[in-house]
């Protein structure tokens, strides 16, 4: 409710200044957003729209809206402009950075892969993100042999990185998915000390909590299941 009603108010606010600046690129792209989140779609597209035509529908325009969509939980709407980004940029570093947006926007694995093959293929991100992947279509189709080494090369990647709490956080769930395949205490104890960083470095981050909370569940349990027989 209290968001609810700082919205309100940015969008009162906003309007009163209207006049002066509702032309500007600053105004649509800040009021479509207020306006999406406030469920007024239909007004805060028409605001992206006016911004993207009074820009061309450049590239780099095109990806800053589509992170304003994504941010408010309009993921196809995202993915459209981002794919008209990536199709029209001619700068290949923008088409890296719209194919990656993609990427992260993903459908599934397979649209996964595809986004990330079409992004910089240098970029240890990439590569880290590609190989996870590929892993998991490998342990899916029951070739653990490969999935076990698309992870290891996955791992390598992030170890090239910054340490920061999104590497340590995703390293860490791949050396968890290796550790399902090897059942080496290694690969356990690896995981666990990265998502531990990660919750030191950013313990207010829920997400990274829940992930260490739901593998050491599983482990427990697995644990418990193999110690039965």
């Amino acid at each position: 409710a209290k968001r609810q009603e700082e919205l309100k108010s940015a969008e009162t606010t906003f309007q009163s200044v209207r006049s002066v600046a509702g032309q500007t690129d600053d105004y649509r792209m800040y009021m479509g957003q207020v306006n999406y989140w406030l469920g007024k779609y239909d007004e805060g597209r028409q605001l992206f729209d006016e911004l993207l035509e009074s820009n061309q529908r450049s590239p780099q325009v095109l990806l800053s809206v589509a992170s304003m969509i994504r941010s408010v939980g309009r993921a196809q709407e995202a993915r459209s402009l981002m794919e008209e980004a990536y199709e029209s940029a001619t700068d290949v570093s923008l088409r890296f950075s719209a194919a990656a947006s993609r990427a992260a926007l993903n459908t599934g694995t397979d649209d996964q892969i595809t986004w990330l093959e079409r992004s910089n293929p240098e970029d240890d991100r990439i590569k880290a993100g590609l190989m996870a992947a590929r892993g998991n279509v490998a342990l899916q189709s029951g070739d653990a042999d490969a999935a076990r080494q698309f992870y290891r090369d996955s791992i390598a990647a992030y170890n090239r990185m910054p340490s920061n709490p999104s590497t340590l956080n995703n390293s860490g769930l791949v050396c968890f998915r290796l550790y399902g395949l090897t059942g080496g205490q290694a690969d356990f104890d690896e995981g666990l000390s990265r998502l531990e960083k990660a919750i030191e470095l950013l313990p207010t981050d829920s997400t990274i909590r829940k992930n260490t909370a739901e593998l050491l569940l599983s482990a427990v349990f697995n644990d418990t299941i193999k110690e039965s027989f």
